[in-house]
């Protein structure tokens, strides 16, 4: 009997010193990931984040701008001259401007629009740039720059090309990626 009251402390401390914690940080830690995708969902109007975007940037940074990405498209396919329209232009790049983002459309080699200013050097670093057959991928300019670019082709009705390039500033994500990750490793510690 005194054995089998001894075996029902050791369970019970086990249960209590082990299982609590590890529910108590299980529960924890899907709340702040939980909490960190309605932040990410509600700050960049996605509808669809996911655990995956917390641990890959890359898919958080293709979904920020997406729905403004889309809209050129559709504007390239079906309607070309909006991207001489400056009040679509404006709206689009108003989205983007919540979203540390901005539009720049170049036609000929010559910037018609710029959604910020001062983009003479991007500009000029932009039409040197291979995109290659894939119009879709993004690409990423490091040194001075720290942005991910992302290109629409349209083709004018003079059968020249133009491009629409959207621009994300990654210095003003990267500030915010760190206050997540702190914020998980309060958790954590907690």
């Amino acid at each position: 009997s005194l054995i089998m009251k001894l075996s029902t402390k050791l369970k019970i401390s086990f249960g209590i010193l082990i299982l609590v914690p590890a529910f108590l940080f299980t529960a924890a830690l899907t709340v702040l990931l939980k909490f960190q995708i309605n932040e990410i969902s509600n700050r960049y109007h996605t509808s669809d984040a996911t655990y995956d975007m917390l641990a890959n940037p890359a898919m958080l940074f293709s979904k920020i701008c997406e729905s403004e990405y889309v809209k050129l498209i559709d504007a390239a396919e079906t309607a070309p001259e909006q991207f001489s329209d400056r009040e679509f232009l404006d709206s689009i790049n108003k989205e983007l401007s919540g979203r540390y983002a901005y539009l720049i459309v170049v036609d000929k080699g010559v910037c018609t629009y710029s959604g910020e200013s001062g983009t003479d050097e991007i500009v000029k670093e932009l039409t040197r740039i291979d995109f290659g057959d894939d119009s879709t991928a993004g690409i990423y300019l490091g040194g001075n720059y720290q942005m991910i670019v992302n290109r629409v082709e349209c083709v004018n009705k003079d059968k020249t090309t133009g491009n629409a390039f959207i621009i994300m500033k990654l210095k003003e994500y990267i500030s915010q990626v760190r206050v997540m990750a702190f914020n998980a490793i309060i958790v954590i510690v907690l």
